[in-house]
């Protein structure tokens, strides 16, 4: 099989050459086409549950939503592990399913489920189980807030926020206090409206999750003496608010030749439309909601907030991408996106972002490609030192640009991601083994027998090294199946190190068989006939000058060797001790160090350490850090 191999390559030397340019252009095509990380995502397959309980306690949540969630989901197959998360207001359940199961197919499943677990949850608290974004802990891509910029007053922000977004209406701030309320319910509402909708289009984001503003809602506030004076209940203001609250359509009139649609608009559009919503009668006249209650546009109960440089409380958002999709370029089309509408925001409105995943892929991708271009470049300089032969250095250097094209194709094919791990496997000597076997060997024989046509000393020179050659390349591939036959978290981390060794040294043997003997036989020049004879009486002769330093330390140690079998085994048996003593004392860890240059501080506050003070404590630790000189 590897003889007709060599044997065709060497008759087919343009079909060669062209399949060698074809598979160039497509790892060419498949490196802009190879997703890029900073480090492969190890999550499991899995998919989150998110249900929103308002004003429920945790102890609530979980009896009412949690465990009825929990009891529908756990018999779907292929499913592994079930965990919940229950906190006030919200229920989370997590379903872990196996590796290897297409997130689609597990999504469907639970789907399915949460349609039929509807029905066994209480009614009233209008619930509605939904499943999260199709993305990972490696999805949060790009991170930034909405800021006010310090030349544009609030009053007037806020005046152009209520011009861009339909319904908004701060009311009349009267006081700092209310002011800076205006001012992040304003940007809350430009985030959830107007930059959330735009960055959704974006191809590869699957969700934009926002923090910190107030989320604006209309409130009622019910005064229970006049409730009592009016004889109304709750109730009755409840189903009031729901019928008030929407649009009805009906058929067409025909007037003058036209059709007029008739509409009947009920949606609430203001606190004046829900002040006038009829509650009742008394002796003839109508009970307005706003006799029993003040309407005030206003946020919503929050549970957290965000703030950024000790500046003061902020909206933040984070851009989470889709489950397999390339972060490198998902960032970069996220930020022409936002450049794009940034003039479109109302007046004073900026976007600051304050984490960008692409520079942390450019930078891995970086310093991945800035190894191997330096390890490149030093096996072409020792290949030339030991081989003193530049065309065959540069016909030995082609294999690892060929093998890596022949390596991104089976990357992309196989759904792998370029990232610290799978490129930084990559070695060069490994890969230029089989090349620099054969171009060694070609050049002897053609010292050797300068006479003999050049094509079939090249054919018999690598004939005669083939098989070593696959041999070497296929210990070397053994090697790294008990590292693919890994499970789990260890699997995901290094099973695409091993599969891009592995495709790169196919590559590399390809190359090896095909390639290069087809650039000896173009390339390589046979020596003159004297100088083949002599080469042929003494190998020594084409030795270069490295070479001969080499030579001449090493037969006289071989010989020493020789002499002392014993001796050699008792040495090598004691280095071979002395590397294990050696090994068991250094350090280890799981994956290499990833250093993004930055630092994560947790604050820790007692749990009944309420919102206000939390943000107090957050802006001052904020500020003592801004103060620290750089």
């Amino acid at each position: 099989m590897i003889e007709r191999i060599v044997q065709a390559s060497l008759a087919n030397r343009g079909l060669v050459l062209i399949i060698a340019g074809f598979v160039a252009i497509g790892g060419l095509l498949a490196m802009f086409r190879l997703p890029l990380d900073a480090v492969p995502d190890v999550t499991n397959v899995q998919v989150q549950v998110n249900t929103e309980v308002a004003g429920t306690g945790p102890v609530e949540v979980e009896k009412l939503v949690t465990v009825p969630l929990e009891i529908a989901l756990t018999g779907l197959p292929g499913v592994q592990q079930v965990r919940s998360l229950s906190k006030y207001g919200l229920s989370q359940v997590t379903v872990v399913f196996a590796d290897g199961t297409d997130i689609y197919f597990a999504r469907q499943l639970v789907g399915e489920r949460l349609q039929a677990a509807r029905e066994e949850l209480p009614s009233g608290l209008g619930l509605n189980p939904q499943m999260s974004p199709v993305s990972t802990g490696l999805g949060e891509v790009y991170q930034y807030t909405l800021v006010r910029d310090p030349s544009v007053p609030p009053a007037r922000m806020i005046r152009d926020v209520q011009q861009n977004v339909p319904g908004f209406d701060p009311g009349r701030p009267d006081d700092a206090a209310s002011l800076e309320r205006a001012e992040l319910m304003a940007l809350r509402a430009v985030q959830d409206w107007i930059v959330r909708r735009q960055l959704l289009t974006v191809p590869g984001v699957a969700e934009v999750n926002a923090f910190g503003g107030h989320v604006r809602e209309y409130q009622v506030w019910i005064d229970p003496d006049r409730l009592l004076a009016y004889d109304l209940t709750l109730t009755q203001i409840m189903e009031a608010l729901e019928a008030n609250n929407a649009n009805a359509g009906g058929a067409y009139l025909e007037r003058g030749g036209e059709a007029h649609m008739i509409r009947g608009l009920g949606l609430v559009q203001s606190v004046e439309d829900l002040e006038r919503i009829v509650l009742g009668s008394e002796h003839g006249t109508p009970i307005l909601l706003g006799q029993v209650a003040q309407v005030v546009f206003d946020g919503e109960v929050r549970m957290g907030a965000t703030t950024r440089d000790g500046e003061g409380e902020q909206v933040a958002a984070i851009v989470m991408t889709l489950l397999g999709s390339n972060a490198r370029t998902t960032v970069a089309t996220l930020k022409e996106r936002l450049a794009a509408i940034a003039p479109s925001l109302p007046e004073g409105v900026r976007i600051s972002p304050y984490y960008d995943r692409q520079n942390l892929v450019d930078q891995t991708v970086r310093t991945a490609v800035r190894n191997l271009l330096e390890g490149g470049v030093l096996v072409i300089i020792i290949l030339y030192l030991l081989l003193g032969h530049l065309r065959g250095s540069l016909i030995v250097a082609a294999v690892i640009p060929l093998s890596m094209l022949f390596a991104l194709i089976l990357m992309v094919r196989a759904g792998l991601s370029g990232n610290l791990m799978s490129l930084g496997a990559i070695d060069f000597g490994i890969l230029v083994d089989g090349g620099v076997v054969v171009v060694e060997n070609v050049l002897r024989l053609l010292s050797q027998r300068g006479g003999q046509p050049r094509l079939a000393v090249v054919r018999a020179a690598t004939l005669e090294v083939s098989r070593p050659v696959a041999f070497g390349i296929a210990i070397i591939l053994l090697v790294y199946l008990p590292v693919m036959a890994l499970q789990g978290v260890e699997g995901k981390t290094f099973k695409p190190l091993a599969l891009t060794v592995v495709f790169a040294e196919i590559g590399a043997l390809l190359v090896a068989l095909t390639v290069v003997p087809v650039l000896c036989s173009c390339l390589l020049r046979a020596a003159p006939q004297s100088a083949a004879g002599d080469a042929e009486d003494d190998p020594a002769s084409d030795d270069t000058r490295l070479m001969a330093v080499f030579r001449r330390w090493y037969e006289p140690g071989l010989a020493w060797a020789l002499r002392r079998p014993r001796a050699v085994v008792w040495l090598a048996l004691a280095l071979l001790a002395s590397s294990v003593l050696v090994g068991l004392g250094l350090g280890s860890v799981f994956t290499p160090r990833l250093d993004e240059g930055s630092f994560a501080l947790q604050i820790i506050r007692l749990p009944a350490t309420s919102l206000t003070q939390s943000v107090r404590v957050d802006l001052e630790a904020e500020r003592r850090i801004m103060a620290i000189p750089v």
